[in-house]
């Protein structure tokens, strides 16, 4: 399986939209099944701010699966679409429309920088946050140049990535101060 197409529940799980065994997610990459309500365009709190929309791409299932629990158990964020490749994150966002992206840099077949740029020059408003167990000056260099607005740690605390798809949705950078440090920011 390629990607999973959301929203997803506040518990983590997909909303199946009706179908209780949750078949319909399984159903390839990038279908939509009956999760398709992820293309019913922005929503908002009950509050007026605009909800964000997130894809998480990362080889690792029960990285996605951690990963979506935790951005889904804020009302501001919801996650439109898991991918385990950056090879299907061009179409998968064609489809959900995220407004930030947290991908991976080492995956199978296409890595995440390489996702990044290919991404990025189709929907140049998407923001990109990279999301990595490793960090190098070079990686941190190679994420920037891709076109990516952040570099997150796994390592870090869960709070860390919440704070860091906030900000890039209000247009500013969200490097790991270890990441900024290697790119000269700190």
């Amino acid at each position: 399986m390629g990607c999973v197409l959301g929203p997803w529940s506040w518990d983590g799980r997909p909303d199946t939209g009706g179908d209780p065994d949750g078949m319909a997610r399984d159903q390839g990459p990038c279908h939509a099944g009956s999760a398709g309500s992820a293309n019913a365009g922005h929503v908002s709190t009950s509050a007026g701010s605009r909800v964000i929309r997130v894809m998480v791409v990362d080889d690792h299932a029960a990285v996605r699966e951690g990963l979506t629990e935790l951005l889904s158990a804020t009302p501001d964020l919801v996650v439109v679409a898991q991918c385990t490749d950056g090879r299907d994150v061009v179409e998968t966002a064609r489809a959900t429309e995220p407004d930030v992206v947290v991908m991976d840099v080492t995956m199978p077949h296409v890595d995440g920088l390489e996702a990044t740029r290919m991404l990025l020059a189709e929907r140049p408003d998407t923001r990109v946050v990279i999301l990595s167990g490793r960090l190098t000056s070079s990686l941190a260099e190679d994420a920037r140049d891709a076109g990516a607005v952040g570099y997150q740690l796994k390592t870090d605390e869960p709070d860390a990535l919440l704070r860091a798809v906030r900000a890039v949705m209000e247009g500013q950078p969200a490097w790991t101060p270890a990441a900024a440090a290697c790119l000269g920011l700190a």
